[in-house]
C-alpha cells in the first residue's frame, strides 16, 4: 500500500477549481480520505475521473470523505477504483461563490496493480 496527497482549494469568491494527481506506475488508487483544514458550512462537491475523462464518482458532497478522528484505517476510506490511465482528476465544485477560502487535503490510498500490462511491468 502507498498514500499520496493531493492539497486542494477553492478560493474565496471562487466557485469552481479542477486538479490533476498522477499516481504512482504499478498501483491503481482504491480509497480516497478528505482532510479539511478550514471550517466552512457551505457545500462543496466533488467530482473524480480518470485520464480519459470518464467519471468515476459523480459529484457528492466532499465532507462524505473526510476522515474523521478514528486514526487512520484504510478500510473506512470512501471507495475510489480507477482501472484505466495513471491520473486522477478531481474537480471542486460550490453551488455559489465561496465567502471564504476552502482548504484541504485528499489522501489517496493506492494498491499495487497485480495485472501485468504495458504501462506497468515488474521483474
Amino acid at each position: 500500500m502507498k498514500l499520496i496527497s493531493l492539497n486542494i482549494n477553492i478560493p474565496a469568491n471562487g466557485q469552481e477549481t479542477e486538479f490533476s494527481k498522477p499516481f504512482l506506475q504499478g498501483y491503481k488508487p482504491t480509497g480516497v480520505f478528505f482532510k479539511p483544514h478550514t471550517t466552512n458550512s457551505e457545500i462543496v462537491n466533488v467530482k473524480f475521473e480518470d485520464s480519459n475523462g470518464n467519471t468515476v464518482v459523480d459529484p457528492i458532497d466532499i465532507m462524505f470523505l473526510e476522515k474523521g478522528n478514528q486514526g487512520f484505517d484504510p478500510s473506512t476510506a470512501f471507495p475510489l477504483k480507477i482501472d484505466k490511465g495513471n491520473t486522477i482528476e478531481v474537480t471542486l465544485k460550490s453551488e455559489a461563490p465561496m465567502t471564504q477560502e476552502f482548504k484541504g487535503q485528499l489522501l489517496f490510498i493506492l494498491e499495487k496493480n497485480n495485472i501485468l500490462s504495458n504501462d506497468s511491468c515488474e521483474y
